[in-house]
């Protein structure tokens, strides 16, 4: 477990089709393209699917909160979107001057296949394709915060009770830099393909004191 914060990820693999590899919005990867065009429909939600305060074995309150993701095509071309995601950056604000980053640094072991990207057609249970005003939800991604006692001054990496805003980085493709690059005319035929860095709307988050409960529910404003 780190000292700050832990990510696991819970992976489901969805259904797809494939297309022309552009990033979205600020893309970490080799092929990366401009961040403007088809790869611009896309609109990533973030919502809370669980949530609890516990404590770890060395007596340290956590809150663990189980974030799921939607993607939205609002545009008309339709868009194909990887299934596997990591957490690239996760920033909580308690208010202007106080601004936590909790990044989370992929590994090579992590990375996807670049096998995946040269075939005839993206394989259904890596990929699915969005169509114009589609919705389909992505793998959830679980976060862990340590929490401080209410008053104390703020630390690197670590909670007090109270109201926070919460805003998310992924990576759709989970590719790395050092990866091959994917041609930007792969499955040009069925729509754009997303890949690269994006960025979810911010969650607002009321931290309470967990009152050293085994587990308890906090309060989440969204």
């Amino acid at each position: 477990m780190h000292d700050a914060f832990i990510v696991s990820l819970v992976f489901a693999l969805g259904s797809a089709a494939p297309v022309k590899a552009l990033s979205a919005r600020t893309s970490l990867y080799a092929d990366e393209a401009p961040a403007a065009g088809p790869a611009d429909q896309l609109v990533i939600t973030a919502h809370i699917v669980e949530q609890e305060y516990c404590r770890d074995r060395s007596g340290i309150d956590q809150l663990r909160l189980k974030l799921g993701f939607t993607y939205t095509n609002r545009g008309a071309d339709p868009l194909i979107v990887p299934f596997l995601t990591r957490l690239s950056e996760v920033r909580v604000k308690l208010n202007e001057r106080m601004l936590i980053r909790f990044r989370h640094k992929l590994k090579d072991a992590e990375s996807i296949s670049p096998e995946i990207y040269t075939t005839e057609a993206p394989s259904p249970t890596l990929f699915f394709v969005l169509s114009q005003g589609q919705a389909r939800e992505g793998a959830q991604q679980l976060i862990a915060f340590r929490i401080a006692p209410r008053g104390t001054r703020p630390r690197r990496n670590t909670l007090s009770p109270g109201e926070y805003q919460v805003e998310v980085d992924l990576n759709l493709g989970a590719r790395l830099p050092s990866d091959p690059p994917v041609s930007a005319d792969q499955w040009k035929a069925v729509g754009s393909l997303v890949l690269g860095k994006t960025t979810s709307m911010p969650m607002r988050l009321q931290v309470a004191d967990p009152s050293h409960a085994a587990c308890v529910t906090p309060r989440l404003i969204l």
